[in-house]
């Protein structure tokens, strides 16, 4: 929901869900998308919805459990890369490819991937070219969890809404 919003106020149309429930899908009003290998993570994903979005320059990825990421994080992201670079965050701890704006073109090579057997989302990297984006590391909190969505919701003020 609020990746949704995000995602919505920064200008990204259309939104789809990668590999979500067709019961979430109704309850959002947004398409979903099966998961071409699934239950094998985001490079899955990724790979999936650049398969899926022939036709356009870039996709932009964020997982729907950062319940803080904001628009201008997504804005970011569109901004730094173009239809050959990749445009990923950038924590400090380094890269953070399962954030960010991938072209289309990059399809093959990461479908390829799969095909390999690799599963590590950092393997996107060696794709082709990107730029890293700084991003504040609070805004990409993830909730795997309850537990974590509460505190990430307390500390930021915010609710499911």
């Amino acid at each position: 929901m609020v990746v949704l919003s995000a995602m919505r106020s920064a200008g990204v149309d259309p939104v789809v869900l990668i590999g979500g429930s067709a019961e979430l899908s109704a309850a959002l009003s947004v398409p979903s998308v099966a998961d071409r290998i699934p239950g094998e993570g985001p490079l899955s994903g990724l790979g999936t919805a650049l398969a899926w979005a022939s036709g356009v320059a870039r996709v932009v990825v964020v997982p729907c459990d950062m319940p803080s990421v904001t628009p201008e994080v997504i804005r970011a992201l569109l901004a730094a890369g173009d239809n050959a670079t990749a445009a990923v965050a950038r924590l400090d701890r380094g890269p953070h490819p399962i954030v960010g704006c991938w072209p289309t073109q990059r399809s093959s090579a990461i479908n390829a991937l799969l095909r390999s057997g690799e599963r590590r989302m950092r393997a996107s990297l060696d794709t082709g070219p990107y730029v890293e984006v700084e991003i504040d590391p609070e805004l990409l909190a993830d909730a795997d969890d309850p537990g974590q969505l509460a505190r990430i919701l307390k500390s930021t003020g915010s609710d499911l809404e």
